[in-house]
């Protein structure tokens, strides 16, 4: 099934998306204002790190790390159907039992895994 969207987002947009479902919150200034500029990332109700402290949102678009980070918090479940977004992300005709023995999955961009972390997302958010 290909959940694929149809506009493209751009890296800045997918990066904001997989934050807010990472747990990252958009906090006001001082003035009360929301910006784009001050995030603070909550786990467990804990804060755990704003982008003052890491010099703003991770690029999970460009930086593999970032988007393990991200994927470390996945459920059993939800990490089957990452799975299944990605194979249909990187490449869409190709079947299940073909899957791991492929460059292309294994290979995966940081952004096309942010692309699939998206798309697990909304189906369990």
């Amino acid at each position: 099934m290909n959940l694929a969207p149809k506009r493209k987002l751009s890296n800045e947009e997918l990066n904001i998306r997989v934050a807010e479902l990472d747990n990252w919150e958009r906090l006001p200034d001082r003035d009360g204002w929301y910006s784009h500029e001050y995030w603070a990332q909550f786990k467990d109700g804990h804060f755990c790190t704003d982008t003052q402290e890491q010099d703003g949102l991770p690029n999970y678009c460009k930086d593999l790390n970032a988007m393990h980070e991200a994927e470390v918090g996945l459920s059993d479940e939800q990490h089957d159907n990452f799975a299944g977004h990605l194979l249909d992300i990187v490449s869409p005709n190709m079947h299940w039992s073909d899957a791991f023995n492929t460059r292309e999955f294994v290979s995966a961009t940081a952004r096309q895994r942010a692309e699939a972390f998206v798309l697990t997302m909304k189906e369990t958010t």
